[in-house]
């Protein structure tokens, strides 16, 4: 199953066909038209995949590039973004198919540069509840993830994998408004440059455990654990260092 663009409008077809000297063939190459040339999609290396499992597939914005969706599966959906990718809107507050989504796996990702509003949902995503980094994918370019899940009202499980992170220096709003949130495991997560954590945790309400933070190197920490009353882990007396003007690295000692 692809999906196509007719009359100005992305359709999903069980099947394309290219003509070939006069007759028309089934096509099991894709094909993808990149400064003005027609390049097989099948012999360019991917920079950027995920799936989602969702009952209809969406078209997600690439920056710095092209991309495809492929059923990959029931209900389940897979994004190859090839170039330069820059930054992905999988999930965009105009799309109401956005709202379908629930689950988000990210495969590969080598040029990204940002993961701001990646999933953002400003309410308007109302069953994304899992997003899951694989292992050991290349982040060393992602320098921001300020609103990476802004207002997902129903996310309970993010899982960053074994990624560091390491040069991220944007946080802010990142889980703001995740109200269902219970745990954020940290624990191999680097945020040793970052220097905005404004409303990184805001109203996250059943929020309990971080496993661990570092705001050392931030300059900007309003409201970073505003209407967090649950959070335990770090406690309130580590809270007050954290968002103090000196900083402080706060390590839980196990996963949350």
């Amino acid at each position: 199953m692809e999906s196509i663009k007719v009359n100005g409008a992305w359709q999903t077809v069980d099947k394309a066909y290219v003509k070939d000297q006069g007759v028309w063939k089934e096509s099991t190459t894709q094909y993808m038209k990149i400064a003005g040339k027609w390049i097989d999609v099948n012999a360019m290396p991917t920079t950027f995949e995920a799936t989602f499992k969702s009952p209809k597939t969406i078209i997600p914005t690439l920056m710095g590039g092209n991309g495809v969706v492929e059923a990959d599966g029931p209900g389940q959906w897979k994004i190859k973004g090839y170039g330069s990718i820059t930054w992905v809107a999988i999930v965009r507050d105009n799309v109401a198919d956005s709202e379908l989504i629930t689950e988000v796996h990210i495969t590969k990702m080598s040029t990204v540069t940002s993961l701001g509003g990646i999933f953002r949902a400003d309410s308007k995503v109302t069953k994304l509840t899992s997003v899951v980094f694989d292992d050991n994918l290349d982040v060393s370019n992602v320098t921001s993830m300020e609103g990476i899940f802004k207002h997902n009202s129903k996310l309970t499980h993010v899982d960053f994998g074994n990624n560091t992170f390491d040069n991220v220096t944007n946080m802010q709003e990142a889980f703001s408004g995740c109200v269902l949130i219970e745990n954020i495991d940290l624990s191999g997560f680097s945020s040793a440059k970052v220097d905005s954590f404004v409303q990184t945790f805001m109203s996250c309400l059943k929020l309990k455990c971080i496993s661990s933070i570092d705001t050392t190197h931030a300059i900007r920490k309003l409201n970073m654990f505003k209407d967090t009353k649950d959070l335990t882990s770090p406690d309130t007396a580590t809270q007050t260092k954290l968002t103090s003007s000196a900083g402080f690295k706060y390590e839980k000692g196990s996963p949350c």
